[in-house]
């Protein structure tokens, strides 16, 4: 079967790494992947099973190739391919979270209108499809609920976890490449530099936090692009952070890092259901992170990681300092979310349950 993997652009984000999972776990399947620039896309180069087409994804590209399938993964070729006349092939929508949940975070008089406008759009294009698949079960049920789409599957983001994975590995040969002692309290974030991801908020806790004598040297990884870094960045420097914060760009070596941080943040306003936060689990990482839609399905605050309340930087700053005075069993946090990643997130899993959906219309194109 040759089957269309659809996105926005090739860059770095969960969207992205979730398609790459995909065709490397589907060696049986080949694979276009269509979307409209970004320079993303050195990671698909050893696929033999993949085929890139990064001139975008019009209805005319896409009729270039011999696709059984088209499985779409955001909102802009959604529009493209379902919000006119449509190719004879059935199509697939993947939410990694619903945008329009966004809206409420929003302060200008206009967010209500907007929020309207964009539930009538996701409403329409989630219905043109054959099937939506949701990563996150409060997806799948506002997309039936509110949507009235009743053919939506929930499938969960999946990882592969090593046998051997623990926490850490030699963490001070890692450390001592940005200047870091095996006494530095180290806390990484992985993310996009955009609002939903809430980086402003840990900029806000961090200030907080360093305001107090602290029992040990801290230090903050964040890591990433997007087209709020330099904000962030001026923000850090305005408030006299640049001591705490160190700004390590797009990396390659994501896995080393987690192996090498004490404790994973991610201050996210709305999430569909993170790769990192699996990610960190399959590491042993210890996670801190805000109670949004998707994580707080994967994370139960004090049994497998820690929660805030979303957008309070003052609890997050709290969580912080009892996590530096010791208040919380790190490691038997990380043992149990090794455990919940293995049992409810594997990799392998998530690939049976979509190689069903993929034979399925697959076979009713044939």
């Amino acid at each position: 079967m040759i089957i269309a993997q659809v996105t926005d652009r090739f860059q770095v984000g969960g969207g992205l790494e979730h398609i790459y999972r995909i065709v490397k776990g589907m060696p049986q399947h080949r694979f276009v992947i269509f979307a409209k620039g970004g320079d993303y896309t050195q990671k698909f180069a050893a696929l033999p099973n993949a085929e890139l087409c990064p001139a975008g994804y019009t209805p005319e590209l896409i009729r270039r190739f011999p696709v059984d399938l088209l499985h779409i993964h955001h909102t802009r070729p959604l529009v493209a391919l379902l919000g006119r006349k449509r190719l004879n092939l059935p199509v697939l929508a993947t939410v990694h979270g619903l945008h329009v949940r966004g809206y409420q975070f929003r302060k200008s008089p206009l967010s209500k209108l907007a929020y309207r406008l964009r539930f009538q759009l996701e409403r329409r294009l989630y219905g043109n499809a054959d099937a939506v698949i949701a990563v996150s079960q409060a997806d799948q049920q506002f997309i039936m609920d509110e949507y009235g789409v009743e053919n939506c599957r929930f499938i969960p983001n999946g990882i592969e976890v090593p046998e051997t994975s623990h926490h850490p590995a030699d963490p001070q040969s890692l450390r001592s490449r940005f200047g870091l002692d095996e006494k530095t309290f180290t806390c990484l974030t992985i993310a996009r530099f955009d609002f939903p991801k809430g980086y402003d908020i840990l900029v806000d806790a961090i200030q907080q936090i360093v305001r107090k004598p602290l029992p040990a040297p801290l230090c903050f990884l964040f890591v990433g692009d997007g087209e709020l870094l330099a904000t962030v960045r001026r923000e850090v420097h305005r408030k006299g952070l640049d001591k705490w914060v160190k700004f390590l760009g797009r990396r390659e070596d994501i896995d080393q890092l987690f192996r090498a941080a004490d404790l994973f943040i991610l201050p996210s306003r709305w999430e569909g259901l993170p790769l990192t936060i699996l990610e960190a689990g399959a590491h042993r990482t210890p996670v801190l992170a805000s109670d949004a839609w998707g994580i707080r399905e994967i994370i139960r605050h004090g049994q497998n990681g820690l929660l805030f309340a979303n957008q309070s930087a003052p609890e997050l700053a709290g969580l912080l300092e009892k996590i530096l005075e010791g208040v919380f069993d790190l490691d038997q946090l990380a043992v149990r979310l090794n455990q919940t990643v293995r049992e409810q997130y594997s990799l392998a899993g998530m690939l049976e349950k979509l190689e069903r959906i993929y034979l399925h219309y697959g076979k009713c194109h044939g």
